[in-house]
């Protein structure tokens, strides 16, 4: 046994202690007659930590302590370094801040790194480790690596907490710290303002870091900027990107055009998501599970699910395995096209191939069974997850509350709930349902009732309040909701969706200026409009006859870096035709073609309506005949308004002809035949077939008004309207789980109300008057001028 009163050398005193360490105290060391050193002390401290016995260090030092054994600034840092690698970061925080000013300790950047970085990854807390770092560089002059300045943008990005990281990036670039502006912050904010639904700040973002400079963007950066592009559906945009990437000796990888393939499918382009993907290919980049998964899922949401499924068979081939993600990709598919055998043998064969199911899959299915009306086998299925030990949590729980909910089982859907902690999904369910059947009340009390329950409402809450007033009329009370849903104290604001329901409800009551005013707004919240706000707003300014304020607005909307569908042309086309001003029409046809967009029936039937409210036949048919040379036909009220017009004017012949051309077009077969009628549609059909063959043609034109007034009704259709036009808003928001908001079903609806007002207003009625004026039935046509009169007062 080595006994000494004195250590002269350190390495003696290490190579006596790691020998006795395992058995002897320090305690009993200083009994058996040891003096060391602080500086010995210290060197056999230095020598645990690099051999990573932690442990041993913090039991050495606690028996120091109660020896009274001070230790000096080494001492300390090693002892801090010891709790930080055995992540025991409260610890090392509370020794920091308690040794401050008592010693001379100061700790040196890589304690600090490793205590704000602990804080980040191993406790999921960026606030504190935030606090840390501000302590860190206030109190101790002491300046962390970059790497962890961007560990906590990464983390509060991560978070969604953009405030936070705006925060720590204006630390990072501070002037007495001043680090450099890297791909991996900047990637980090991008993503992060995606997040929370601010792509337009993103690339705001990412416009200003590269404008000033600061950045050289690498191939991760142009990736997140692209899924942002992507979320504004910006995708024609990317390729602009791509020709820069190129410019810039960039190579491309699989990340970036899954992500590419990803925005493509979300924008519902699945041939520009093929191509891409075959542009992929002919690059030499080699798909991935994620990729190939990425590819199924876009084609099984759009209900392509048998050419996902070929996909499928390609990845296998390549030999790819398929994961769980993947084949509930599939099974998803053919639970929307109502193919439930289908659904359910790929799920047997999950499970025969070894796969573990998860709840998701279950419920899944179980969204299937409920969207076919069987609640009992959603239930049974619901039996055979907690049979199978997968625990339902309120997921599938929603998805059986939506269901019976959808089936009109309102009272069994409360009772479910009833039966579980709900979450704000499963009362959002609830009160949608209730609106569904007008139970206002019920709906309020509900709404109120969540505060009690702690739940906090979010923005499906907000907007299943909204649109339930909106398609009820209750503007006052939709705005009531909407004023609240607005306030920045709940962390959450409305998205463009919502505004746009509330500006299409305020256009469809006559609130034109209220509208406006919600859109002026926009540019204030920093929340861009998206093609259905332009959409709306275009549409009702060319129906109150606003005609230059729209022509403004598409050119506004131009500006924004929007390109305007066919169905916004055509508003303005059918406003100019509606005035007869067919020069300012055909400019916005002629532009309409040039931007390599093709007219519709709609455009057709406008542009026909236009010269036949001038009389001018000749120009209606010239237009009939362009318009067919291109394959496109009017649509029901185009044939209607040219028939009408050339009988007007004695061309029975001509119109005749037209009517026979009427008579062998698809769309207008359909529609006639889902007319609901007394008499059978196939002998309205009949009978339009044989008064044609008889020239009969003034009969014809009365049994097509008939059929028109029963298809377009002017008051009621404008009220069901406003209806499913929010209810497809909120069905979208609350129901769906991709990003992709319902702004291309919102402009159909609006596309559809513009095409009924031009229909249903004096033109429809003024060419029923004239008919039977031609026919001599005068009595008929003022009961019909009457009527027009009346409806007049009362819409005033």
């Amino acid at each position: 046994m080595f006994l000494f009163r004195s250590f002269s050398s350190s390495s003696f005193l290490l190579t006596s202690y790691s020998r006795l360490s395992k058995s002897v105290s320090l305690q009993t060391l200083f009994k058996r007659g040891f003096t060391p050193t602080l500086q010995s002390i210290n060197k056999f401290l230095i020598f645990l930590s690099r051999t990573q016995r932690f442990n041993s260090i913090i039991h050495f030092i606690s028996q120091m302590n109660s020896n009274q054994i001070k230790g000096n600034s080494q001492t300390h840092s090693i002892f801090t370094w010891a709790l930080l690698k055995l992540h025991k970061f409260e610890e090392a925080e509370d020794f920091m801040n308690s040794q401050m000013g008592k010693t001379s300790f100061s700790p040196n950047s890589r304690l600090f790194d490793l205590l704000i970085q602990g804080f980040c990854v191993k406790r999921n807390n960026p606030e504190r480790a935030l606090l840390v770092l501000k302590s860190c560089l206030r109190n101790y002059g002491t300046f962390p690596c970059s790497f962890t300045f961007c560990s906590l943008i990464y983390s509060f990005s991560y978070l969604g907490y953009m405030n936070r990281a705006v925060e720590v990036l204006e630390l990072m670039t501070d002037q007495n710290v001043k680090y450099p502006f890297d791909n991996f912050v900047c990637s980090s904010v991008i993503s992060g303002f995606c997040k929370i639904g601010k792509p337009e700040l993103a690339i705001g973002f990412f416009e200003n870091a590269t404008g000033l400079g600061a950045l050289r963007p690498n191939v991760v950066s142009f990736t997140a900027l692209l899924s942002a592009l992507c979320m504004l559906g910006r995708v024609n945009e990317v390729n602009d990107l791509v020709i820069r990437m190129e410019n810039e000796g960039l190579i491309f990888d699989v990340i970036f055009y899954s992500s590419w393939i990803y925005g493509c499918l979300r924008d519902g382009s699945l041939l520009e998501a093929l191509r891409k993907h075959r542009q992929m290919i002919e690059r030499g980049i080699k798909m991935d599970v994620i990729s190939y998964t990425i590819l199924i899922d876009g084609f099984s949401k759009e209900g392509q699910v048998e050419k996902a499924v070929g996909i499928l068979n390609k990845m296998i081939k390549d030999g790819l395995r398929p994961n769980l993600i993947t084949y509930t990709a599939i099974i998803l598919g053919f639970c929307k096209k109502g193919k439930l055998e289908e659904a359910f043998n790929v799920f047997k064969k999950v499970e025969d191939i070894g796969i573990v199911a998860d709840e998701f899959i279950y419920a899944t299915l179980i969204d299937g069974v409920c969207r076919r009306g069987d609640l009992d086998y959603a239930f049974h299925l619901l039996e055979e997850m907690e049979r199978k030990g997968i625990k339902p949590t309120i997921v599938t729980y929603n998805t059986i509350i939506n269901g019976l909910c959808k089936v009109g089982r309102t009272s069994e859907a409360d009772e479910v709930s009833k039966g579980i902690l709900g979450d704000v999904v499963t009362y959002s369910t609830l009160l949608h349902a209730l609106f569904m059947v007008g139970a206002l009340e019920d709906a309020h009390a509900l709404y109120q009732a969540m505060s009690e329950m702690d739940l906090v409402a979010n923005s499906v809450t907000y907007c299943t309040m909204i649109d339930g007033y909106c398609k009820l009329g209750r503007i006052e009370e939709a705005l009531e909701i909407f004023d609240e849903f607005r306030g920045r104290n709940r962390g959450i604001a409305p998205n463009i969706v919502t505004y746009n329901s509330l500006m299409n409800t305020l256009c469809r009551q006559g609130c034109l200026v209220e509208a406006f005013r919600l859109f002026d707004s926009l540019e204030k919240i920093h929340l861009a409009p998206s093609e259905v706000t332009y959409a709306t707003l275009i549409d009702n300014l060319c129906k109150e006859g606003f005609l230059l304020d729209a022509k403004q607005l598409l050119e506004r909307m131009v500006l924004k870096g929007f390109n305007p569908s066919t169905r916004i042309y055509n508003f303005l086309i059918d406003g100019y035709c509606k005035l007869g001003r067919m020069e300012e029409a055909s400019k916005f046809l002629h532009d309409l073609e040039t931007t390599c967009l093709k007219p519709d029936e709609f455009t057709v039937s406008s542009v026909i309506n236009g010269f036949c409210l001038k009389g001018d036949m000749e120009g209606a048919l010239g237009q009939f005949f362009k318009f067919k040379r291109q394959g496109i036909l009017p649509d029901f009220l185009g044939f209607l308004y040219l028939i009408r017009g050339l009988c007007t004017k004695g061309r029975m012949e001509e119109s005749r002809s037209i009517l026979r051309e009427m008579l062998q077009s698809k769309t207008v077969l359909e529609l006639i035949n889902g007319v609901d009628s007394e008499v059978e549609s196939e002998s309205v059909v009949s009978l339009l077939f044989s008064l044609c063959e008889q020239g009969s043609i003034r009969e014809a034109i009365s049994i097509l008004d008939e059929i028109g007034s029963i298809l377009f009704p002017v008051r009621s259709f404008s009220t069901d309207y406003g209806s499913r036009t929010s209810n497809k808003l909120y069905e979208c928001e609350a129901f769906t789980s991709s990003s992709k908001q319902n702004d291309s079903e919102m402009v159909e609806n609006s596309y559809n109300v513009g095409k009924i007002s031009q229909s249903l207003d004096f033109d429809f009625c003024y060419s029923q008057i004239a008919s039977l004026c031609s026919k001599g039935e005068l009595q008929k046509a003022n009961g019909v001028l009457k009527e027009m009169l009346s409806r007049s007062n009362t819409d005033s």
